[in-house]
Parts: C-alpha cells; sequence; structure tokens
C-alpha cells in the first residue's frame, strides 16, 4: 500500500500514517479471518421478503437528496444483512467498520476513495444495526447553514438533532469543508434529519431481522464425517465458514492447521488453467476442492469415515445446504 503522490515513492519508504488501525486488523484479525482468504463477506440470511422490503427501503433512502443513488449496507456487528454496493465496495467499507466500529458513536462521517472517485461514507446506528450510505462530497454541505465552513462572517448553533453529538465525548464534529462555490448543496444537517426520519420508518417497519450476529454451525450443512467446510459465492462473495463441532483445544488446532494448509495447496493447483477439482489425502483427513464459474468449496473430511466414492455425495449435500440457506 503507497500513499501520496508517485513522485513522492521510494523503493523503501511506505506511509501508513493514518490507517496504522486499518493495517493492524488486517495483519492480525484479518488473517485468521477466511473472508479475507477469499475476498468474500459474512452475510447474515434472511428471508427473501424481508430482502425484499428492506430492499424498497434503502431504494428509498437513495432518493434522498444528497445521497443520490450511491448505494446502502445494513450490518449486524461484522456480518452483512444487506447491501447495494458492489462486492468489492461492500468488503471496503466493511473492513473499514471492523477496523473502526461505531462503539458508542451514534455516526459517524468518513471521506472515503472508490470507484475512482471522493465519496462521504455515512455510517448510522439503528437500533442493534449500522447503516452505511455513501454520498457525494460536492452534494452536501458541511456548515448546517448550507455555506462553506471557511465562511468566518456566519455563526450557527449547535444541532440538537442527537444524531449529530459524540456520544462518548459530547461534542459535535461536522464533515470537513468539500463544497466549490456555486454547487447545488445539501445541509449536512438537513441530511441528517432526514436520516433520523428514515430511522422512525425502519424501525416502524418491524422487519425480520436477526437481532445479533449468529454463527454458522457446521451440523446445519453437513454430517459428521465432514469436518471442516468454507464455501465463497462468486458474485455475492458470501462466505460460509462454520465452526468445528466441539473437540478439545488441540485437536481443534491441529484441523484448522490442516485446513489451511491443503487451502494453500488447493488454491495453488486450482489456478492452473484447466483444472477445476482437487483432492488430497493426509494421513487422517481428505481434503477436496472446487472452483466453479459461480462457488468456490473446501471441505476436510475423517478419511476413517469417508471414502473416495462418498465423498462427492457429502459434498453435494454441504452445496444444497448452503445454497438453500441463502437463497
Amino acid at each position: 500500500m503507497l500513499f501520496g503522490h508517485p513522485d513522492t515513492w521510494s523503493s523503501d519508504s511506505v506511509d501508513f500514517d493514518g490507517c496504522q488501525d486499518i493495517i493492524e486488523m488486517l495483519c492480525t484479525a484479518g488473517m485468521q479471518d477466511p473472508c479475507v482468504a477469499v475476498g468474500g463477506l459474512l452475510k447474515a440470511p434472511i428471508k427473501a421478503e424481508t430482502r425484499l422490503r428492506l430492499d424498497k427501503l434503502l431504494v428509498y433512502l437513495e432518493s434522498i437528496q444528497g445521497i443520490c443513488n450511491n448505494g446502502s449496507m445494513l450490518l449486524i456487528e461484522d456480518s452483512v444483512i444487506f447491501s447495494r454496493f458492489e462486492l468489492d465496495q461492500s468488503r471496503q467499507i466493511l473492513y473499514l467498520h471492523r477496523a473502526r466500529p461505531l462503539r458508542h458513536q451514534a455516526l459517524s462521517y468518513t471521506p472515503v476513495f472508490m470507484t475512482a472517485s471522493w465519496f462521504g461514507l455515512i455510517r448510522m446506528r439503528l437500533a442493534s444495526y449500522t447503516l452505511a450510505i455513501l454520498c457525494h462530497l460536492d452534494s452536501v454541505d458541511p456548515s448546517p447553514t448550507g455555506l462553506p465552513t471557511d465562511d468566518t462572517s456566519t455563526t450557527t448553533s449547535a444541532p440538537t438533532d442527537p444524531l449529530l453529538g459524540d456520544v462518548s465525548s459530547g461534542t459535535t464534529t461536522h464533515a470537513p469543508a468539500v463544497t466549490t462555490a456555486g454547487a447545488c448543496t445539501t445541509p449536512l444537517e438537513t441530511l441528517l434529519h432526514k436520516l433520523t426520519e428514515f430511522q422512525s420508518v425502519f424501525l416502524y417497519a418491524r422487519l425480520e431481522l436477526p437481532s445479533e450476529e449468529r454463527p454458522a454451525l457446521l451440523r446445519q450443512f453437513a454430517k459428521r464425517e465432514t469436518l471442516l467446510f468454507l464455501h465463497a459465492h462468486t458474485k455475492s462473495g458470501t462466505v460460509t465458514f462454520p465452526r468445528p463441532r466441539p473437540l478439545p483445544e488441540i485437536q481443534t488446532r491441529e484441523l484448522y492447521a490442516t485446513f489451511w494448509a491443503l487451502f494453500g495447496e488447493a488454491k495453488s493447483a486450482l489456478a492452473v488453467a484447466g483444472t477445476r477439482e482437487v483432492t488430497y489425502l493426509r494421513e487422517y483427513y481428505w481434503y477436496y476442492a472446487r472452483a466453479d464459474p459461480d462457488q468456490e468449496l473446501h471441505v476436510l473430511f475423517a478419511a476413517d469415515a469417508v471414502s473416495l466414492e462418498q465423498m462427492h455425495g457429502h459434498v453435494q449435500e454441504i452445496l444444497v445446504n448452503v445454497n438453500r440457506q441463502y437463497s
């Protein structure tokens, strides 16, 4: 990762000033996250009817002046409930959210550079959920009156909207000055009042959404012969990586170590043109990996419980259950 103008780059200097927390997250928790390994997202499953109603609500939200249909996403802790962003955008916003959670704040505003443009990322707390939206920097005037913030001739009182305040410190922070002379802008306070109204609409809708982040359980997808598996949907980015069944800690560590070692070998093998699936036998384990145009699957089986002939039946069962869970 390099920052600044290319003319300032050199072979031995990299500037991480200001993003140390993001780098630390990616190099610690991120290194143990299967989503990072396959470039995907953890998603909380919801019913198709709920997904449709939520989509309509977010379409309405994106129609508000200042947001300009740039996309929106609803999170529960570190899992995505629903996103109208592209996969790359969803992943970038989720990484930022994991590295810089709202904690006691009700709202945060961060300038972000995505898809070759600058945007304002607003994250707002909705009960136990987090709403993330993008707005054009030149469509939102950060000063409460709609005037540029460098206009010293105008003074304003502090906004009274509770969403404008930092709960942890009791202070109010406005977005940086980004407007240009003559631009058609929306005062940030006006936009946040619209978001407050949306908060009421969202809560009144009483959508059937998960109230907490629920870990996927292996028994939901596979029989006891399956020790671990990782499934990634290529287009949606949905990653399924259930926890292993309860075992002594030393055996659990061995399972993970074996899985990730063979995962690396399988990824290298699948990168070869024409290779669609691979199978390995390592001491007590069978490892099966398969890469289709729309999905990728890695499974670790107990070698004494599954034969090579039975393996494909177990794989098919996993695929059916995963697709049913997130369809």
